[in-house]
């Protein structure tokens, strides 16, 4: 008697079904690894943005800044008696101002602001100072006309350099010594092109001549205590090479004011004040508001644009990543659906065979579904692996889209703090994406779920017609 062995079941003609038809099955099995990859990028790119967000407004900085109020300078200025004003020598009308405090942010001021409760650190600036460098050369562009400069640089003194806007924002970083600091007298901070321009390293001494007027003071010498690299260009309202980056010269608050000519009557530009919990920046705000000064004179800027900006860039990162999610789940359902209608039509000679032999409707159509299943199965496990390197790329490229939309309106607020517009780009935190396997199983599940569903819709009807009609379409 012979052996015919025992029937083939349905798992093992829907894998014989794959191997004699590879065009159909890679076809299917590549659509599922493309969009188990894409989405899976996604969401890894999604996860990074929220933990950089929360990372990145704990490292935030919050900083209150002391302006004085130009507006109100002004109209002291009209209030000066007649004879502050005179004809300079081109012969226009001018106003002399009574001392340099008369437009000055006033230490006493600032120290009183200090004192505020959840002020953790604050710092001072002067006014840049042009100063010539006895027996010393300078940064200089040979193409450029130096006939109206000062032919020197500017000395921008600082109670705390740290706190500087300029390393604040990663424009200058230190490569040798310190920075100047609150407790320094005669120190000045250099850039790297100065010091090897002249040969100095820390602990040398430099003199420095009030380029204003060289003849009525001598030479005032300082200490080099720190040596900094120009990262990006130190932003400046002054023109000319005496105000370009590498000619820029930080020293502490008196030094500066030695150098003018007017140590006993400085003049500073604006001061500092940062904040020891940023969950109570805008409480301590109020509390630098109620202070007992002039406020009239002041301007108290809130700093936080920065980080303003960074929330609104996190916001849109968001926004883009689920909008680029919600397009490929979108076209991977269309495909796939496309491509069970596309077996549905291919199939129904073999389903009207099987339905002839015997089987049942369901049985036929489980072949097909799990089927569809395994090639899908192999499709997530190559796109989880591919997402990998890939989302890389992705949150690369939904980053760089961000920085494009928002850079414009960035850089027309970020040039009034030190930074320009290249620190502008720079608070757009840049997201690192990892895929997590969680998040990874998922997306196979709903990939897996959604070629079941649409294999079983796409045949089902055919096998519902019973065999005859089905071979009867598929000829």
């Amino acid at each position: 008697m012979e052996n015919r062995g025992k029937p083939l079941g349905a798992s093992s003609r829907a894998l014989r079904s794959a191997a004699r038809h590879p065009a159909r099955s890679v076809l299917l099995a590549g659509i599922v690894a493309l969009s188990a990859c894409l989405l899976v990028s996604s969401l890894s790119t999604l996860t990074a943005s929220v933990e950089t967000q929360v990372e990145g407004a704990g490292a935030a900085s919050g900083n209150y800044r002391l302006e004085f109020d130009v507006g109100n300078l002004r109209k002291r200025l009209n209030e000066l008696p007649p004879e502050f004003n005179y004809i300079d020598e081109n012969g226009n009308y001018s106003t002399k101002i009574p001392d340099n405090a008369f437009q000055s942010v006033l230490m006493g001021d600032v120290e009183k602001l200090s004192e505020t409760e959840g002020v953790t650190r604050w710092n001072v600036v002067a006014v840049p100072v042009p100063a010539l460098l006895p027996d010393m050369a300078r940064i200089e562009d040979p193409k450029r006309d130096q006939t109206r400069d000062f032919g020197g640089v500017n000395i921008v003194g600082v109670r705390d350099q740290s706190q500087e806007q300029n390393v604040v924002s990663g424009n200058i970083e230190l490569v040798d010594g310190a920075w100047v600091g609150p407790d320094d007298t005669g120190s000045v901070a250099i850039s790297e092109e100065l010091a090897e321009l002249n040969g100095l390293s820390v602990g040398d001494e430099m003199e420095f001549v009030d380029a204003k007027d060289p003849e009525s003071h001598a030479p005032t010498a300082a200490r080099v205590c720190g040596i900094f690299r120009i990262v990006h260009d130190i932003p400046s309202t002054m023109t000319g090479d005496t105000y370009r980056s590498e000619n820029t010269v930080f020293s502490d608050l008196a030094f500066s004011q030695e150098v003018a000519g007017c140590p006993d009557d400085p003049t500073y530009s604006y001061a500092t004040f940062e904040v020891d919990d940023p969950a109570h920046y805008e409480a301590i705000g109020e509390r630098l508001k109620s202070a007992d000064i002039d406020w009239g004179r002041y301007q108290l800027v809130d700093d936080s644009g920065a980080t303003a900006r960074m929330s609104g860039n996190f916001n849109g990162l968001e926004r883009t990543t689920w909008v680029f999610m919600a397009s490929v789940a979108g076209c991977s359902i269309v495909l796939v659906a496309l491509s069970m209608a596309f077996w549905a039509k291919t199939r129904r000679r073999e389903a009207g065979i099987l339905l002839s032999l015997g089987n049942a409707r369901r049985a036929v159509v489980g072949q097909v579904v799990e089927e569809a299943v395994t090639l899908a199965l192999a499709g997530c496990i190559a796109g989880c692996a591919l997402a990998w390197p890939v989302s890389g790329i992705v949150a690369g490229t939904i980053v760089e889209k961000q920085v494009q939309q928002e850079a414009e309106s960035a850089r027309a607020e970020a040039d009034r703090v030190a930074g320009g517009g290249e620190a502008a780009e720079k608070n757009v935190v840049g997201a690192s994406a990892s895929p997590d396997p969680l998040q990874a199983c998922a997306v196979s599940a709903a990939c897996i779920a959604v070629v079941a569903a649409s294999s079983a819709a796409a045949v089902a009807p055919a096998v519902a017609r019973g065999p005859r009609r089905a071979l009867e379409k598929s000829e």
